[in-house]
């Protein structure tokens, strides 16, 4: 039940922890017209592996919001 508990929070806290960061600073990233967006996911968002599919899932959330965020700021 335990380790259940923590798959859940990770796998909602990971990847809304993005979005409210975002959703503080981008104001002020746009108004300077100036930022750099980084997303510290590496290959674990890629990859699949045995007993971490929580940690991976949210990894692969955050590399996807990355991607949806610059994208919406480029256009």
């Amino acid at each position: 039940m335990f380790a259940s508990n923590i798959a859940d929070v990770a796998s909602k806290v990971n990847p809304l922890a993005h979005y409210w960061l975002w959703q503080e600073f981008l104001s002020d990233t746009m108004e300077a017209k100036y930022g750099i967006v980084f997303t510290v996911a590496l290959l674990a968002g890629l990859t699949v592996a045995h007993y971490v599919v929580d940690y991976l899932a949210s990894k692969a959330a955050a590399i996807s919001f990355h991607g949806g965020l610059v994208a919406e700021l480029v256009t």
